[in-house]
Formats: C-alpha cells, structure tokens, sequence
C-alpha cells in the first residue's frame, strides 16, 4: 500500500513536469534547451524541434533550412536515413548541404551511388563543379595553373593549364582559382549550372570564406574575388589533395 502511494505521488509528479515542458513559458523553454533524445527509428522525435543532433534543435542551428521545409512538423524518419555522412541514396555530402539552402531543396533530384569520401565526387544537380589548383617547379622558378570543370555526370565540359612565373604558393593558388572562375562567367556554362569551386589548399579558401584574414599584400585580390563568389552565387570547398589530383596534373603540367 505505502508503495503504491509513493509510485503514484512520483507519477503525479512526472506528469507535472511533462505537462510544464510542453508550455511556452520559461520553464518549459528552459526544460526543452536542456533536454536531448536519443535516435531510435526516429518515429517520435521531432525532426526540428528536439535536440537530437549536436547540442541544439536543427531549426536553431540551421534557421535557413527551416525557413525553407515545407514539413515544419515532421519526424525524423519522415526526411529519411543518414549512411556513412549520406543522406538516402543521394551523393551529397553533409558538409554540401550546410552550406548551401538550395541543395536541399533540390535533394531528391538527382539519387546516385554513393562515391568514395577519398576521392572526386561530382556536384548536385544543376551545379557545375571546377577544380583547381597551382604549383610551384622544385627550384620554385616556375609556377603553373591549373583546372578543369565537370558536371553532374562528371563529364570534362572545359580545361585549362597555364605558366604564371614564380610567386609566394598562396598567390599562385588565388591566380589559379580567379582564372578558373574568370573562365567559367565567360562560358556557356554559366547560364546552365550554379558553380562549386573545390581546392586543396585550405589558407586560401579560408580566405574567400572569411574564416581567417589574408596577409595585407593578398587584401585586394582576396576581396575581389569574395564579391564576384558573393554576387554570383559561387560555393567554395576545401578538399584534400587526394580529391583534387586532376587539377593538380594540369597545374604542374601549366609549369611547362
């Protein structure tokens, strides 16, 4: 009897709790930031809303992707399953997604095979990927440019390969993107894809990201191309050399 009236004091008090964490007061808001769940299925917990994955609820962490669902309410098993960082059948990466809304929405587009972390991957639908890289001879005397642009299907739609001189790595590796890009806005190519500029040298792209500030003689060159990546929509990525290795053949190829 004494235990009976304990267990129903305690659930009382549970089901207190639960209905004050379902209210929009402080304590409901403070009880929910606190609280996480743990995957099951996925049937129960809210895709948005729950914390789930990192230390915060995905419409807080990524307010654009939420902005642009159109299953505001849906549970994790509604929006599919994540394979080795993939989500579905679908080759996009999840370092693809966060950085670009319109992927998302055009996720189910395109379903592929999914490629090797290790190795090139070609772009979401709709994109138009260009690879790029520069180098230096070993007495570093000579530089050279290299880059080529691939589609969804990975096919080559151009090349290019060109002699620069000799110059600090990081100014060749900013001529070699800025040529690339140059080269893309003059094609035909830029009226029918969106563009992904992928290189392995992580400094510069930190740059056009603006994760990290460039030396002040690389100022004016950085900004210039962070307007035109800006203004036209251009989506810049790090990728490891191993990722990059066509590029790299054509850029020591330009030294000559």
């Amino acid at each position: 009897m004494v235990l009976e009236l304990w267990a129903k004091y305690f659930l009382d008090i549970w089901k207190g709790i639960l209905k004050s964490a379902c209210c929009e007061d402080s304590f409901g808001l403070c009880f929910r930031a606190n609280l996480s769940v743990q995957v099951g299925d996925g049937e129960h917990i809210s895709f948005w809303d729950d914390v789930w994955l990192g230390n915060s609820s995905l419409k807080d962490q990524f307010p654009r992707f939420y902005a642009l669902s159109c299953n505001k309410g849906g549970k994790v098993v509604d929006f599919g399953s994540w394979v080795k960082a993939k989500f579905g059948e679908c080759s996009l990466s999840l370092n693809c997604i966060v950085n670009d809304p319109f992927v998302v929405t055009n996720l189910c587009l395109l379903p592929r095979p999914l490629a090797s972390a290790q190795s090139w991957s070609p772009p979401p639908y709709g994109f138009a990927k260009l690879n790029v890289d520069g180098a230096l001879s070993s007495s570093c005397e000579a530089g050279g440019l290299g880059g080529l642009l691939r589609d969804e299907n990975g096919r080559t739609l151009f090349q290019f390969l060109e002699s620069c001189g000799r110059g600090p790595p990081a100014l060749i590796e900013l001529q070699a993107e800025k040529l690339g890009v140059d080269l893309f806005l003059r094609s035909e190519w830029s009226t029918m894809h969106r563009l992904v500029v992928e290189s392995d040298c992580k400094l510069v792209t930190d740059w056009l990201l603006r994760v990290s500030v460039p030396p002040f003689c690389f100022v004016r060159m950085v900004e210039g191309m962070v307007s035109t990546i800006s203004n036209k929509g251009i989506l810049v990525h790090w990728v490891p050399r191993c990722c990059n290795f066509a590029a790299d053949s054509l850029a020591k190829e330009g030294i000559g």
